[in-house]
């Protein structure tokens, strides 16, 4: 008995010595207990935030820049962190606006422009080149980079834009915001290099043409004219002022659109403060003098955008 009591303290201050709370209790026919006691652990992990660590902006080379050319490709690099793993992030968007819109505002070629990450739908957005995107290829690391590839529209426009990035997981976000500069541009071709006109002496002749625009800021389109020479009797001539420009097909009344231009040798102002892109029709009106010789005139009428 005392053996077996001995046996018994042992036993007790060991189960004491391993921090238990249940006594333990061993018989006279007992044995030592062989297999160790499962402790349960319960490990709660808690939601870390995403950041934003860095935003770059790209130009059609890859190469760093803080202005773009409107019309031409560019990158925005976005490397984010989430210490729960990049595979945490649900979400990364880069909105691009203008002075004259917001970050809600829609999207549009002149003002807005939104790119868009999932990780349900991959890449989306306006404007965007999906074959230039691309994200992280390592989803275990804690950070990776977002590449959105797009393209501004030509009538982008010009001037001072902000950037807002976001990234987000399931329960949180952040932000980062930079500025950067669109280019002015401006485009400009008429549909033809020669004037065709025919006429009898005394009389108006005209002819036709196109004129093509696009641009970011507003212009205006000029015109000035030189003296046409008779090519095989270079008394005869005409003047500028033997032409006339106008946005309407008739030279006379009722005049409507813009007024009818009388040239001269110096630059005039034959449309203002032109936006977007389009077409015009011109109408070239030339006063045959009389007496006139039949003969090919050569000179220049130089329509300009400013």
């Amino acid at each position: 008995m005392l053996l077996e009591g001995g046996y018994r303290r042992r036993r007790l201050a060991w189960a004491n010595l391993l921090g238990l709370s249940a006594l333990v209790l061993l018989g006279p026919f007992s044995t030592p207990l062989s297999s160790g006691v499962e402790i349960p652990i319960i490990a709660y992990i808690l939601n870390a935030r995403p950041e934003v660590l860095s935003v770059s902006l790209l130009d059609d080379r890859s190469a760093a820049a803080s202005t773009i050319d409107p019309g031409v490709l560019f990158s925005i690099d976005v490397r984010c962190r989430d210490n729960n793993t990049a595979a945490d992030i649900v979400k990364v968007t880069a909105v691009a606006y203008s002075s004259k819109s917001s970050q809600s505002a829609q999207d549009s070629a002149g003002d807005h422009y939104t790119l868009r990450w999932s990780n349900s739908s991959g890449f989306s957005g306006f404007r965007i080149d999906s074959s230039g995107c691309r994200a992280p290829s390592d989803w275990t690391t804690a950070e990776g980079t977002w590449r959105f590839r797009a393209r501004l529209g030509r009538e982008a426009r010009a001037g001072v834009w902000t950037l807002v990035v976001t990234v987000e997981d399931e329960a949180q976000s952040a932000s980062r915001t930079l500025s950067f500069t669109v280019n002015g541009f401006a485009s400009f071709s008429l549909s033809s290099q020669s004037l065709e006109v025919s006429g009898d002496p005394g009389t108006v002749a005209s002819s036709s043409l196109q004129v093509s625009y696009a641009c970011n800021v507003p212009i205006s389109i000029g015109v000035r004219g030189t003296t046409f020479v008779g090519k095989q009797v270079s008394s005869f001539k005409l003047e500028p002022g033997d032409f006339m420009v106008d946005d309407d097909p008739s030279a006379g009344s009722p005049e409507t659109g813009r007024p009818i231009l009388v040239l001269s040798s110096s630059r005039q102002v034959l449309i203002d403060r032109l936006e977007g892109s389009g077409q015009i029709a011109l109408y070239i009106f030339v006063k045959i003098p009389d007496p006139f010789l039949d003969q090919d005139y050569q000179g220049n009428l130089i329509f300009d955008a400013r």
